[in-house]
């Protein structure tokens, strides 16, 4: 993995900010490491321990999936979401919270979430899972200085990790936690030009009409390349970590990023990361 990890520090060369790298081969256990220990502000990677957790309460029987809240207009913050405009008093399940939290990163369910669970159990499973650079310290869009949450790359690879060995819960609740991780629809970073033709497979990455087989995009549809994920975003920073499954290989792949003097110059890296990720498991293999 030496030529795609000097493929991509020339990549981080031309960001003007700091990036954090961590992938690794499930299958070889090969990996590259960049900053990975650095501590990064959290921003919307936060969101994954609050899953973890919410799964792990489940699976004690402290919680059901199908137990409902209300969501009140108290519980309403901005940002990323729909809750916070829709109407007062709707109710919807544990289940259909940890969706929202994790695929349209609504931070309404977030917090919500956080008041259900509990911060400090969210904590506390971090540090029993072996996450030593992970904490939660607050709700989200609250304003308080100089306290937020934080990660690194080394520790959100390891969660991932402990998904695909099926370490730290059990196998009911990987499986839900990898099926609401694939259903994320935040897909403009790490995965924004591995789009494949829903008919032969090809990458088409924004391209309509599929180089291979010749066919339109608007008549089979681009399939979106298997990414059970999470993104993160606020001004300077821009991440994206997840599983990434290309044949019979499984990478775990996270790039965080922080002093972004443009929030765009991030989505470019890592999308250019991603492809080139990519690249090295479908060309040279």
């Amino acid at each position: 993995m030496e030529l795609l990890k000097k493929k991509i520090l020339k990549f981080i060369e031309k960001i003007e900010g700091k990036v954090a790298v961590y992938i690794k081969d499930m299958n070889t256990g090969e990996s590259i490491c960049i900053q990975e220990k650095e501590r990064f502000h959290a921003a919307s990677m936060i969101k994954i321990p609050i899953l973890l957790e919410a799964l792990r309460q489940v699976e004690e029987g402290a919680l059901k999936l199908t137990n409902k809240f209300q969501v009140d207009d108290t519980d309403k913050v901005g940002g990323c979401g729909v809750l916070s405009i829709l109407h007062q008093g709707i109710e919807l399940t544990l289940d259909d919270l940890l969706h929202l939290m994790i695929d349209i990163s609504d931070n309404t369910a977030t917090n919500m979430l956080i008041d259900i669970l509990g911060k400090d159990k969210v904590n506390d499973t971090l540090t029993k899972l072996g996450v030593e650079n992970t904490y939660l310290a607050r709700k989200l869009m609250i304003t308080m200085p100089s306290i937020y949450s934080y990660t690194t790359a080394e520790d959100m690879g390891i969660l991932f990790e402990k998904l695909v060995k099926f370490e730290g819960l059990g196998k009911s609740s990987i499986d839900k936690a990898i099926e609401i991780l694939l259903a994320q629809q935040l897909n403009d970073r790490l995965s924004q030009k591995l789009d494949c033709c829903g008919s032969c497979g090809y990458r088409v990455g924004y391209e309509n009409i599929c180089s291979e087989c010749g066919a339109a995009m608007s008549d089979v549809d681009a399939v979106p390349v298997k990414f059970a994920h999470k993104t993160g975003e606020i001004i300077g920073v821009v991440h994206d970590g997840g599983i990434l499954y290309i044949g019979d290989t499984t990478v775990v792949i996270v790039v965080l990023t922080k002093d972004l003097k443009r929030n765009s110059d991030g989505y470019d890296l890592l999308s250019n990361i991603g492809l080139e990720v990519y690249q090295y498991y479908t060309q040279s293999k």
